[in-house]
């Protein structure tokens, strides 16, 4: 009865064992379909999240990590501010760095608009900054929404 017993302990821990791991598997599976998804939609923002992932050595957390705390990026709101106020030289400081950090994560198509609006500005020609910016605001606002939506997701 004992041997029986111990016997039938055996054969459960390993279905047990098979069941966890094929569980591990499809959870990953849901994972990665749900990254891939996200992935998608940075990238119809401009966002090269494979070429930015590259950047920081495949180091995943890192790079997600990193594409979070944009969101706490204020170059943005500051640009605004002096775009609408008027100056220019703190407009071009902030662009400035609104072109450096999206540049290092790899937001492609608001590093471009960042880089006109930063020639526009050093060209003192505010009609262009001005075209140039508010794409890029609104760039940078359709980004940070999905930043946003990814970060609650994850919660």
């Amino acid at each position: 009865m004992c041997l029986i017993f111990v016997h039938c302990y055996r054969i459960i821990k390993i279905i047990l064992q098979f069941i966890e791991k094929r569980v591990i598997i499809i959870m990953s599976r849901e994972v990665d379909n749900v990254k891939d998804k996200y992935i998608k939609k940075l990238e119809k923002c401009g966002v090269d999240y494979r070429e930015g992932l590259a950047r920081f050595m495949d180091e995943e957390e890192l790079f997600d990590g990193l594409l979070m705390n944009f969101l706490t990026e204020n170059s943005f709101d500051e640009a605004k501010r002096c775009i609408d106020s008027g100056d220019l030289k703190g407009a071009e400081y902030a662009v400035h760095a609104m072109k450096s950090v999206t540049g290092t994560l790899s937001m492609n198509k608001l590093f471009k608009l960042c880089s006109r609006t930063m020639d526009a500005i050093r060209d003192c020609d505010t009609d262009v900054m001005r075209t140039t910016f508010s794409q890029a605001y609104k760039n940078y606002l359709e980004i940070a929404k999905l930043l946003r939506t990814i970060r609650d997701a994850s919660r």
